[in-house]
């Protein structure tokens, strides 16, 4: 595909724009996720202090099991959402190549920082590792902001899990 400049720097505000808006929708499922799950959670310690028989610690075993539930639905429903991030920034990073943004400024008049290119060392470097888009995609999507996504929901997991072994305790408590 050949391209002219200004489709190209269009292109490249298109890529911005979807790596923006797919960061900004992956916070905000994790967002509703995390905060359905520590309502239920709330509402089941809640539950559990005013509890005073049996069945009422069985029936609040649901808080849990619900949460296990949601925290494996959020898996994948934050997964997709930072994979579609990650390849915005794949296509960003093609289209900066194409404008040779990835180059050396060689230019006389800069101040500072000559022969620099545009884009990031650090992004550079991090594509460079990679050999192909894919491998990027795959090595990335269960790393950066996705890592501490998927350590919230497994926290929330075992929070959930110790919750239900307290209320079958506590329930056997009961005479």
């Amino acid at each position: 595909m050949t391209s002219s400049h200004p489709d190209l720097l269009k292109l490249l505000e298109l890529a911005v724009q979807d790596e923006h808006q797919m960061l900004e929708a992956h916070q905000q499922r994790v967002q509703f996720y995390s905060s359905l799950i520590s309502a239920i959670l709330a509402a089941t310690v809640a539950g559990a202090m005013q509890a005073k028989e049996h069945i009422h610690y069985l029936l609040l075993l649901a808080g849990p099991i619900l949460v296990v539930a949601l925290s494996v639905i959020a898996f994948g429903g934050t997964f997709r959402l930072y994979q579609r991030f990650l390849e915005a920034q794949v296509k960003k990073a093609k289209i900066e190549q194409a404008l040779n943004l990835h180059k050396p400024v060689q230019d006389d008049s800069q101040d500072y920082w000559k022969g620099e290119p545009f884009v990031g060392t650090r992004h550079l470097v991090s594509r460079r590792e990679h050999q192909s888009s894919q491998d990027f995609i795959r090595h990335n999507c269960r790393a950066g902001y996705q890592r501490y996504t998927i350590l919230l929901f497994s926290t929330f997991i075992a929070i959930a899990i110790c919750l239900a072994v307290l209320l079958v305790v506590a329930s056997k408590q009961l005479p």
